[in-house]
């Protein structure tokens, strides 16, 4: 780097005048002479008192790097006037450092000084050197360190460093557990890491966290008193029963303690009452995480004797990472995201055509066995990573069905079709039906409802929404699909209401009849993407729809999406795929598309911006059937499966 000097020449009296440059220094033999200022005791008109020892200093080079100085030496304090100036609290030792350092460029910092340099460069108002302090605790946390450097993060307001360091506990919160530092976190900050959802659960699981727990509670009497408020944040529910009923139980702290002995009473009620699980609230009966992506391939297809088709199916779980809304779509996510397997689909079936609906932390099933032509029912638990085979439709039309969640306990499933069991490409009127049902959560019961105002099947379904983005679950929109003729798809869309006298009330038609497509609703609008105008096996290009439409369910009224971007018309002609909601984005994955018969990359609408993307970092795993497939939001991962 040149310091440059500019220059003005005259030419002659009154004369032009110009301008030019000269390059003779550089920064390099700036801070050498310095240097050699200070080696050689030259030219010193100043002096700074700290701890009684004296550092000499030039007071043109203090003014230029901290304003604290700048303003004491233009005379607005009497530290200016020659004499030593005496600084109280700061160190000896950072003063050293920090002076040392204006004339080498060098800042010595170690765990041990950090505090002292940083209280003093803060002090001073040197900015750059605060941010090297900042850098050194972003790149030195340790298990030894970790407190000690959020601590001096929370009093200089060290945003990044506070962010990252709480992060680091709770990445690590089981190096925490194994060392004696645990018990000089505050009340306030080990509530708080233990209530975290990012909290990653150490190798033992959740009861190494209520050991944890337990260790500081136990290392004072007085916080005997806290046990409750700090045990009350514990995922009990995600403990092995035997490990519950056999050690957590019987431990003095929970015995003594009648909230604490509640707690265990709460959680072995939750794993008694199985049925009524997906409807018990409360963080201690969830895993820990954030809601992710199941993935449910249908997988490999093969024939059996009989010459049907069956599918063995596949299932994958992962975290994602999305891409703040205020980045450009092609910028990928701060964190790549990753696949894991889960269980597999734990029964001697494989399913067709499947509809999912996510209550609570769990994830239910209705389909039908490709083999028998059964209507099969299952639930999914994302804690115990486990399947379990529920009560099956009445009626077997459970291909091509919809099923969405309404009021507080139950799903409502409509429509569908079933076929021949002697040939499954046998289709006749009456195997496509406008039934309605409603399954009971709580008594794993159906009753019969309403039935839907026509016979239909491959329509799309949504629950309401309010405009905070709360579900109202008592109501559900039900729109388009094709009837037994398998002819043109419908454009109707009608509204369920559980509460209302009249179940079904006629809705504003769509602007384009549908079937197979996708249907989410966010906040108080509506979301339609993809899907075809009419039934049929082979689509052709011009039977897949580009369009995005919207409904404002405030309003009442339908509107289209306009999107510049080049990928939508060719990706929002999507056919047979599966959606999620997640902070106002629809995520879409597998299915089929116009442009792209098997794709594999994840797109997003967001529905805030407008704006229809491609996720680079959400890639399907590879081998799977990717036009058969169902995702669902709202699914915490298997406990331990981060």
């Amino acid at each position: 780097m040149l310091c440059v000097i500019r220059c003005r020449i005259m030419s002659g009296p009154g004369g032009d005048c110009k301008q030019t440059r000269v390059k003779c220094i550089s920064a390099k033999k700036i801070l050498e002479g310095l240097k050699k200022l200070r080696e050689d005791d030259v030219l010193f008109d100043a002096e700074l008192q700290v701890d009684g020892k004296i550092f000499k200093v030039h007071k043109n080079l203090l003014a230029a790097v901290s304003p604290y100085f700048r303003g004491m030496f233009s005379g607005r304090f009497k530290e200016s006037d020659g004499k030593p100036i005496v600084l109280h609290d700061i160190s000896s030792c950072a003063c050293e450092i920090i002076v040392g350092c204006l004339y080498t460029a060098e800042l010595k910092l170690s765990t041990e000084n950090l505090s002292d340099v940083l209280s003093a460069a803060h002090l001073f108002q040197m900015d750059n050197l605060v941010s090297e302090c900042q850098e050194f605790i972003l790149q030195n946390m340790r298990a030894g360190n970790i407190l000690k450097f959020l601590k001096l993060a929370e009093k200089y307001s060290l945003d990044a460093c506070t962010d990252k360091a709480n992060q680091w506990i709770l990445k690590n919160f089981g190096l925490i557990c194994k060392t004696n530092i645990i018990k000089d976190i505050s009340k306030e900050a080990l509530c708080k890491y233990i209530e975290s959802n990012d909290l990653q659960v150490p190798p033992g699981g959740e009861k190494e966290i209520f050991m944890a727990a337990k260790q500081w509670i136990k290392h004072s009497p007085n916080r005997l008193l806290f046990a409750p408020e700090v045990l009350g944040h514990i995922r009990f529910a995600s403990i092995p029963l035997d490990v519950l009923c056999n050690e957590i139980a019987k431990d003095p702290l929970v015995t003594s303690n009648a909230i604490c002995h509640q707690y265990i009473i709460d959680t072995l009620k939750y794993h008694a009452e199985t049925l009524k699980q997906p409807l018990v609230t409360g963080n201690m009966f969830e895993p820990r995480g954030h809601p992710g992506i199941l993935f449910i391939p249908q997988g490999e297809q093969t024939t059996d004797s009989d010459g049907r088709s069956t599918y063995k199916i596949k299932n994958a779980f992962m975290d994602v990472c999305f891409t703040p809304v205020d980045m450009a779509p092609h910028k990928a996510a701060s964190k790549p995201n990753k696949w894991q397997e889960c269980k597999p689909l734990d029964v001697p079936m494989a399913l067709q055509s499947m509809s999912a609906v996510t209550v609570g932390n769990f994830l239910f099933l209705f389909g039908t066995d490709s083999r028998s032509f059964s209507s099969v029912s299952l639930r999914y638990n994302p804690i115990q990573d486990s399947w379990m085979t529920l009560a099956s439709v009445p009626r077997q039309a459970t291909i091509g069905s919809v099923a969405v969640q309404v009021g507080e306990k139950r799903i409502l499933l409509v429509g569908g079709m079933y076929v021949d069991s002697k040939s499954e490409d046998t289709i006749r009127k009456d195997f496509v039906t406008s039934g309605a049902y409603l399954y009971d959560i709580s008594t794993d019961t159906w009753e019969k409802t309403a039935n839907y105002p026509k016979k239909m099947v491959f329509a799309g379904a949504t629950a309401t929404c309010t405009p905070k983005g709360e579900a109202n679950r008592s109501r559900a929109y039900i729109a388009g699909g094709v009837d037994e003729q398998y002819g043109t798809a419908f454009r109707h869309m009608h509204k369920f209401d559980l509460l209302g006298k009249a179940k079904w009330e006629i809705k504003p038609s769509m602007l384009h009849g549908r079937c197979q497509f996708i249907m989410e609703c966010v906040e108080d609008k509506i979301y339609i993407l993809g899907g075809i105008s009419m039934h049929c096996t082979w689509p052709v290009d011009s039977d897949f729809l580009e369009s995005i439409e919207m409904y404002d369910i405030n309003a009442g009224q339908w509107s289209e999406i306009q999107e510049d971007v080049s990928i939508v018309k060719c990706e929002a002609s999507v056919l047979e795929a599966a959606s999620l909601v997640k902070g106002g984005r629809i995520m879409i994955l597998g299915g089929k598309r116009k442009c792209n018969p098997s794709p594999e990359t994840l797109f997003t609408l967001n529905t805030k911006s407008k704006v229809f993307y491609s996720d680079p970092q959400i890639v399907l795993p590879h081998g799977d059937d990717r036009t058969r497939s169902l995702i669902c939001a709202g699914i915490r991962g298997p406990s331990g499966k981060k």
